[in-house]
């Protein structure tokens, strides 16, 4: 069979045709806005006309219900404008377009801001470090922490072992160090010789 090329007038009836621009079809919703893509909703009005000239028997309310049901989803998406799309179709577009608008961003903020990584090691995933929270200037993504069972060889060969070994270590060489000295004694408080009777305020005895 012969391959047959389309002229423009044809290219640019299939394309209204797929865009529902030639007449209005009796399509759900979300399968209408599968087929066109979405629709740029930054004047809040426009995705309700643009569903009515396209959709048979279309009602204002009915994308209000749509976008209460969850079945459509407005948000920010391509050229960082507001579009409605179909509820499958959110993430697919959401994460085409987040680096883009990130480099976009970040490159309309050239030397204003500044981007960094912060780091917070714990003592397992970092291989026993203190936790830190470091300010990494370098984006690349963070080293993967030491497999589990490197892990675990290292304590039960390496600390678990210097640790049982610490306490008797201990007992032999605190005497040997210079700072080793016995307590010293408790200062005695000398007592006051007792005096039988009575006395005075001034310690002098009563008669009597």
């Amino acid at each position: 069979m012969a391959e047959r090329t389309l002229t423009k007038r044809e290219l640019n009836r299939a394309l209204l045709a797929r865009q529902l621009l030639l007449e209005r079809v009796r399509l759900p919703i979300p399968r209408a806005l599968e087929r066109i893509c979405g629709i740029q909703d930054q004047y809040a009005p426009n995705a309700y006309i643009r569903l009515w000239s396209c959709l048979e028997g279309f009602q204002r309310d009915d994308l209000t219900r749509a976008l209460e049901r969850r079945s459509v989803v407005q948000a920010t998406l391509m050229r960082a404008t507001i579009h409605v799309v179909a509820k499958r179709d959110y993430w697919p577009f959401a994460v085409a377009v987040r680096a883009p608008q990130r480099a976009w961003w970040l490159g309309s903020a050239q030397g204003l801001v500044g981007e960094s990584r912060v780091e917070r090691r714990t003592g397992i995933e970092g291989w026993f470090d203190t936790p830190t929270e470091v300010d990494v200037q370098d984006l690349r993504p963070a080293a993967p922490a030491p497999p589990r069972w490197k892990q675990a060889v290292v304590i039960w060969l390496t600390f678990f072992p210097l640790s049982l070994a610490r306490s008797p270590l201990t007992l032999v060489l605190a005497p040997l160090t210079p700072f080793a000295s016995t307590p010293a004694a408790a200062p005695s408080t000398p007592s006051r010789p007792f005096s039988a009777g009575p006395q005075r305020l001034d310690g002098r005895r009563l008669p009597g």
